[in-house]
Order: C-alpha cells, then sequence, then structure tokens
C-alpha cells in the first residue's frame, strides 16, 4: 500500500497537478511556516501542499431547504473541478488510483465501528444518487468517506477538524523516507508511531492532534466526511407531506415570501424620494473614525488620478467638499468602483438637475 500511494501522488504530479497552497485562514498549516517549507522543498524539486477531493458543503452559501442542487449544496471540491479542465482527467485517474486503498480503509473502519461505517456507506450512496457529483469520484465497492486530503510535505499543527462528523472517524496513512512525525493527541496525552504504511482511525472532530517535526520526505492521505449522515435529510423533498419538519418548511417559505413582498412594496412606495444623507449626528465615534479614514484614502486616490489628468477639477472639489459622514455610506460596490476609477458620487451637473426635478 505504501509503494502504491506513493506512485499515485507522483504521478499526479508528473501531469503537472500540483498540490494547491493551503488557505491564510487554515490554522492547520499556519502561513509563515508554510512559506518556509514551500521555499525549501521547492529547492528540492519537490511538491509541498494540499489537496482535497471531496464531496462536501458548498461554504458561503446559506442552505435552502428548497434547493434543488443536493442535500445541503453538496458539490465536488474546488480541487477536482478547477482548471484547466484537461488536468480533470488526471484528478480522476489518480482517484481510481487510490480505489485499493479506499476499499482497504473501508475495511478497517468496518473492524473498527461497524454501526458508524454503515451510516457512512448509506451516505455516500445517497449522495451518488443525487446530482452532488458523488457518483463521478466512487471508485470502491464499499466507499465510505466523502473525501480524500493528500499532504505533500506539510507540517500539520494542532488543531481539531471542525467540519468532520463529531461523532464520526477519519483514517489515515502516511508514506516517503522520514525520521519523526508522531501522531500527537494532546487530550489524552498521548503519542503514536506513525510510520510508512500505518494506518490510523481517530475521532478528529473531538481530539486535538497534530504531527510531530519531520527529517525528510514525507507525504499522507486522509480519508474523511464532512456534515452528519443525518443531516442530508434535510431538504424538504426528502421529507414526508406528514413530518413536522415539512410543514415547519412551509411555514418558514411563507412567511419568507410575504416578508419579501412587504419589503419590495416598501422600497416600490418610496421609490420617488431621495435617499436620506447621512449626517455626523447619526453616526458614533467609531462609525466617524472610519468615515475620516475612508474618506481620507478616498481624497489621495482622487488627488493622484487629478495629477494624472484623469479626473477633472470639478470633481476633485466636488469629493472634497462631500461631508465626512456620507463617506460612512460608501459600500462594497461602490468601493469597487472607486478601484477602477470611477467615483460613487453624482457629478454636480447631475445632481442640479435632480435637485430641480424633485
Amino acid at each position: 500500500m505504501h509503494k502504491h500511494i506513493l506512485e499515485a501522488m507522483n504521478r499526479l504530479e508528473s501531469y503537472g497537478d500540483t498540490a494547491p497552497i493551503p488557505a491564510n485562514v487554515d490554522n492547520r498549516h499556519p502561513t509563515n511556516n508554510y512559506r518556509i517549507a514551500k521555499k525549501y522543498w521547492n529547492s528540492k524539486g519537490q511538491p509541498c501542499g494540499v489537496y482535497h477531493f471531496a464531496c462536501w458543503r458548498q461554504k458561503g452559501r446559506a442552505h435552502d431547504q428548497w434547493s434543488t442542487s443536493g442535500p445541503w449544496n453538496h458539490t465536488l471540491s474546488r480541487d477536482i473541478l478547477k482548471s484547466p479542465q484537461y488536468k480533470f482527467g488526471f484528478r480522476i485517474r489518480f482517484l481510481s488510483d487510490m480505489a485499493p486503498v479506499q476499499q482497504a480503509m473501508s475495511l478497517w473502519y468496518e473492524v473498527v465501528d461497524k454501526k458508524r461505517y454503515l451510516d457512512y456507506r448509506k451516505q455516500v450512496d445517497f449522495l451518488a444518487k443525487e446530482d452532488t457529483g458523488m457518483e463521478a469520484i466512487k471508485f470502491s465497492q464499499n466507499h465510505s468517506f466523502l473525501g480524500i486530503a493528500v499532504l505533500r510535505n506539510v507540517q500539520v499543527h494542532n488543531h481539531k477538524d471542525k467540519g468532520d462528523v463529531r461523532d464520526g472517524w477519519v483514517g489515515m496513512s502516511c508514506v516517503g523516507g522520514f525520521t519523526g512525525g508522531e501522531l500527537c493527541l494532546p487530550d489524552l496525552n498521548v503519542k503514536l508511531r506513525f510510520l510508512p504504511g500505518d494506518v490510523i482511525l481517530f475521532r478528529s472532530a473531538v481530539l486535538q492532534h497534530f504531527i510531530r517535526a519531520t527529517v525528510g520526505e514525507r507525504s499522507s492521505v486522509v480519508f474523511f466526511s464532512h456534515s452528519d449522515p443525518q443531516s442530508t435529510k434535510q431538504n424538504t423533498r426528502y421529507l414526508e407531506e406528514d413530518d413536522p419538519s415539512y410543514q415547519k418548511a412551509v411555514a418558514g417559505k411563507i412567511v419568507a415570501s410575504r416578508q419579501k413582498a412587504k419589503k419590495e412594496a416598501k422600497k416600490k412606495l418610496y421609490k420617488h424620494l431621495p435617499t436620506y444623507p447621512t449626517l455626523e449626528s447619526d453616526l458614533n465615534e467609531v462609525q466617524m473614525m472610519n468615515a475620516r479614514r475612508r474618506k481620507k484614502s478616498f481624497l489621495k486616490h482622487a488627488i493622484g488620478q487629478a495629477k494624472a489628468g484623469t479626473l477633472g477639477k470639478e470633481t476633485l472639489e466636488m469629493l472634497q467638499e462631500v461631508p465626512t459622514a456620507r463617506y460612512h455610506e460608501m459600500n462594497l460596490i461602490q468601493l469597487a468602483r472607486w478601484d477602477k476609477g470611477h467615483y460613487p458620487y453624482a457629478s454636480m451637473k447631475n445632481k442640479r438637475k435632480r435637485e430641480d426635478g424633485d
């Protein structure tokens, strides 16, 4: 198994599909430590990064009980679907290469906790039948995990995997030629020897864990599942009409539609009125401080544009005369326009026309 995993990883790298950089907000791989490791391994011509091949819930998107995009908005991870599209086949080849490893890991999982294993496998089968993409990455007969994380020469610091099933399990194995790299579980005051080819299963969502520093090349695979199997039934289309959860969802949808209609009617009613300008008396001390800082930065940019000849003198004077409190109103769209050299305030000429019309 050790040889098989390493060959599959190296084959994926040889296709030019390098391991992605961990997110800056990922406390498992501190940014400064990762940069040092990346620079070192790049100088050695070796990979350094983390892949996530999984079917999981989309982040930054609220769950809609009436959604038809799959339970809890499940979809394939970005590392599978990312551009360029011609490398999609390489990633699928890697997942198919990992099928024997997935098969073995699932068998060990069944021995450790058969009840939970059956729940996991039921969830995989359920998602495979839905429009989630799970069917495309399911290669083993007893596939029971929703994702595989592949770590190439990356140090893992003390953490809990909050997204994993709380009373579930993850399975891990490591490969390479190295010394050190023990798995530490501070909550249990335990340090486990973790050598190439070893397999460890534990509860990653409730136990803090990290890998001790290693000397030499070390890669690992982690089999995991995000979201509890029961959460897939939160979509109303999987509920019976006499189910209390279904009736509650229907009532909530009616209330939401009424609120939306009321809001739209209110907008339409007051559409002809000019916007109420923000006054200094409307803002607290912190808000005024932020408005001053925003105005200072805004005017610095505007003065630079005026010197470059891309901004008229009249517009610059108008921006300088705008009360500081008004800069508190600038939203993200207006700031984006500002970055592109556009300004959110109407010209004095258009402003007079609007006032004359009112």
